[in-house]
Formats: structure tokens, sequence, C-alpha cells
């Protein structure tokens, strides 16, 4: 959860027992607080081969009386502009049109917590418009935990497997705090999907079911078949040595022989004697991670072309710090809103960054600059580097020209696209007189950043001060400036406030904290030497 109440949780932890800390790959009884637990026990039976696949994931969030930001917040990004489908997209609910988050956000205002799933059918494609699936899917939970629920839904169809995010209030219709059964979150609502994925498009045929398994024993990450082996293992020991008196069953352990010999190559398992194997203690956890770093890696090729040596994943204890362009951004964890980027690097790699659970991928925008160094990410420039070789304006590249980097950059990939603008760079410099060539040596002068920024500033002044009819008064380095800030400003140099007096203005470089002050006023120093950001 985002925060917790520790009265209510402990209470929670306190009536379920020390079953429901457990991890849920590891051997429990059941657990029987919270509802859903007579559906889950007694009216789900575990699927057959032939049934539909899907996956839920689950997510609980307890923040007592504080939920109605944090769920505008999330539906915010939830119906965010997709690739290739125009607009917000709409969300629905039980009733036939559409939800209005807003109002459902409002509801949830003195809420202790509320559940947040993400329904991902494996046929997610054949089913189509998944709307009336999941509420075919909400109904039957509503029937299973014997209340009536309150819940808003948005589905996204801009990945490989369409699938649905489903935000549930925490209250049942009686007003009262809405505690689903473990069991039923971990198992229950997943066998509900699948039973109703399979009522929606029939068994799977043979064809589907031998696709399936062929993917699956030689996947490099967590399948349900290493699922099914940890759940049949005792103590980590696997005994396959019984001779199947079905054709099925023969099917099955044939597929558990072929996976375990793909999790032996991968050191994830051995075979004791014939017939007995050992799974590793955190087989599921490297499975989790392998799977993870090839998806990360999968970004990599899609995005950047990169393979091999050519793609890193970043690692903030132990890889070195990494400038280069944004290439792409997206979400790592739905669930949790936890992003990343994909980064054309000047060292020619491209990189996979996970950005912190509190950062929003929208503010690091495509083809923007930055640096990392450990957790630390830097936005250097917003500025494209094609719109940055005759920009009036102290940029990233005349910093990289005054800081003698050019030979820093590799001969492939972003460094070559930077040596290039660099030179470009260097022949406008030279224009522009701030920049000559002696004995076939280029020598930037070293007030370039400084004269870059002023003249930059005096051309965005004079348009300002057209537009205001107020008298530009220029900030020397050093001294401080005050006045009222109007607005922000964003140049090539970076964003600067402009305080004005009433009758004259000046532009200061901006700072976080005076969106708190607006038509306020305020003293700022004046710029400093180098680019200001």
């Amino acid at each position: 959860a985002e925060a917790s109440d520790s009265k209510f949780v402990t209470q929670v932890l306190r009536l379920a027992g020390p079953r429901l800390g457990r991890g849920l790959g590891g051997k429990r009884g059941p657990g029987r607080l919270g509802r859903g637990q007579a559906a889950a026990l007694a009216g789900l039976r575990s699927p057959g081969p032939r049934s539909r696949r899907v996956i839920v994931k689950a997510r609980l969030i307890v923040l007592p009386g504080r939920l109605t930001p944090s769920t505008i917040r999330h539906a915010r990004y939830l119906q965010r502009e997709l690739r290739g489908e125009p607009g917000n997209l709409p969300a629905y609910g039980p009733g036939t049109g559409p939800a209005d988050f807003d109002a459902f956000a409002a509801r949830c205002a003195e809420d202790r917590h509320q559940f947040r799933f993400i329904v991902s059918p494996e046929d997610g494609a054949e089913l189509g418009d998944l709307q009336p699936y999941t509420r075919a899917l909400m109904s039957q939970v509503e029937r299973d935990l014997q209340t009536r629920l309150e819940w808003v839904a948005v589905d996204h169809a801009d990945t490989d497997n369409p699938h649905t995010h489903v935000l549930l209030r925490g209250k049942s219709a009686d007003g009262q705090d809405l505690v689903i059964g473990r069991d039923y979150i971990s198992r229950g609502m997943r066998l509900r999907a699948q039973e109703i994925a399979t009522d929606f498009l029939g068994p799977r045929t043979d064809l589907e079911i031998e696709a399936t398994r062929v993917r699956e024993l030689e996947a490099d990450r967590l399948t349900p078949l290493d699922r099914t082996l940890q759940r049949e293992a005792v103590d980590g020991v696997l005994d396959v040595r019984q001779i199947p008196a079905t054709t099925l069953a023969r099917q099955a352990k044939a597929a558990k022989l072929g996976r375990l010999t793909h999790l032996a190559r991968l050191r994830l398992a051995a075979e004791l004697r014939p017939g007995m194997w050992q799974l590793q203690p955190d087989a599921e956890a490297m499975l989790q991670a392998i799977g993870e770093r090839e998806d990360m890696l999968r970004v990599l090729h899609r995005t950047l072309g990169a393979t091999g040596n050519d793609a890193a994943i970043y690692d903030q204890a132990r890889s070195l710090p990494v400038t280069g362009r944004i290439a792409a951004r997206g979400m790592a964890d739905e669930l949790r809103e936890q992003g990343y980027l994909a980064v054309a690097g000047t060292d020619g790699r491209g990189h996979y960054m996970r950005l912190s659970s509190k950062a929003n991928p929208q503010d690091y925008p495509v083809g923007a600059i930055l640096t990392v160094r450990g957790p630390k990410v830097v936005l250097e420039s917003t500025l494209p580097l094609d719109r940055q070789t005759r920009a009036l304006g102290a940029t990233w590249l005349d910093a990289q020209l005054v800081a003698g980097k050019s030979s820093d950059m590799a001969m492939r990939g972003f460094g070559a696209e930077v040596r290039s603008a660099l030179a470009v760079r260097t022949e406008f410099l030279i224009e522009q007189g701030l920049a000559s060539r002696e004995d076939g040596r280029v020598r930037v002068a070293k007030d370039v950043l400084p004269a870059l920024r002023s003249r930059e500033l005096a051309t965005v002044a004079a348009r300002l001060a057209a537009e205001t009819g107020l008298t530009y008064r220029p900030v020397q380095e050093g001294q401080r400036a005050s006045g009222i800030y109007r607005q922000a400003v964003t140049l090539v140099s970076g964003k600067y406030a402009m305080l004005a007096d009433g009758v004259g203005f000046s532009l200061v470089p901006w700072r976080p904290e005076l969106e708190r002050s607006i038509r306020r006023g305020v003293g700022l120093p004046g710029p400093r030497r180098g680019i200001t950001r």
C-alpha cells in the first residue's frame, strides 16, 4: 500500500492469524478472513488444461480518508492517450454507460482502502471489446462476495496483451469496510476470470494447448508450469517417478520433465537421481528476474535496435553515469505506476532505466537529454539535438564544447550524432563571433555561455516588453531582483521567471517553489555562470 493506518492493518493481521503474512507461493492453510472464502474453497474447481488462462494482479491501497487524490492521479494515468488511440480512454462500470472517475474518486474520500486489479486474459485479443467480459467477471465477483460492489475500469490495448484496470471501492453495500479473503484475491478471482473467458471463447483446442506447452517448456521466465512444479514439490523435491495411467497424465508428466530439463540448464533445478528433482529455493524469484530482464532488453531492441553488448540495463548501485537522449518512456509496472526510460547513450549503447515510484514519466519528454548518476536523474536539456545546432541561446552542446567533452563521445549511435551536431554548432558559433578557427584548431570564447544566454534573454525580453508595455531590467550576475512572480518562460538557455513591479520586469532563473508564490512578491538572485536549468 502507498501508506497504511497501523491500527487498521494490525487489526486485520490479528484476525487473520500468522498465515496472512506468508508468501503466496509457500505452504499454507486456507485463510478464513474476509468475503469470498466459501467460493474460494467450495465453489471453484482447479482449471483443466482446456480452460482459458487469465492473469490477475492485485494491489491493496490503504490511505484512510485520503484516497480521493490518489484515485484521481491513478485515473489520469489509466485514461492517458495511448499510441494510436486519440483522446482519453473511456472509463466504465457496472452500468451500460460511461463511468465518471471524478465522481467515483469523490465517493472514496472517507474510505480506508481501495483494491486495484489488472485482469489480463491470455486471449484478450480474441475477446475484442473487454467491457462485456469485465462486467461479467465483476458481476460474478459480487455474487461470490455476497455484496454489491462499486467499481470503475479502463481497458488498455497498447501492449501485446490487452488488459483491464479495475478500481474497486473498499466498502460493501452496507457501508462497512470491504475485506476480501486472501485466498479469493490470490486464487478465486483468477479462476472466475478463467471460467468466464472459457465461456466467452470456448475451451482451448489441442493446437492452442500444444502451442502454449511448447512456449512454456523453454521460456526464460516464470510460467504457470513452474508454479505447478513448486506446488507439487515437497521441501523443494519433486518426484516424477510414477508411471501415469492416462494419456493426459502422460502428457502432463512429459511437460514437467521438459521444463525441469530447461530449469537444469538455467541451474535452477538438478536431478538427484532418476525421477527425483531438486528445485532451487529461489527458482521462482530468479525466473521472475530473468523474465523482467528479457522484457527490458526487448524494449531496447524495439526502440533503439540495441542488442548484445549494445544493450545495457542501468543499475543504480553499479553502473557508471550515463548521458544520452530519451528514446522512449513507458510503464514498467502499471499497477504501481513505476515508469521506465529507454536512453540512447553518448557511449553508443542503449540503456534501460527504471524510474522511482515517485517519478512521473511525463516529466521526461522523448528527445530530451539527461544524465543519470546512481538514483539521481538530471534533465540536461529538453531541446532535441537537431534544434540545438543553430539555436540562439546557451545549449547543452555549448556546455560540451566548453568542457572539451567531444572526444568522450562514441563513434556510433547517439555518440556519433552528438559529434556531428557539435561540428554544426561550432560553425554556428564561428558565424556568431563566439568561436574561431586557428591553425586548424577551434577556440571557443571563454564567455560563450553567458554571452549566448544574454543574447537570448535580450530577444525574449524585447518581445515581452512589447506584449506587456513594461520596461526590461536586465539582472547582472550576483545581483538580486525583486517583484511579483508573473509567469515562467522556457528558453533554450533554461527556464526563467518573470518578476514585475508594475513598471518594469526582470528575468531570473526559475525555481519550483515559485509556483506556490505566483502573484506574490519575491526576491531572487540573478543568473550564474553556465547554463541555467
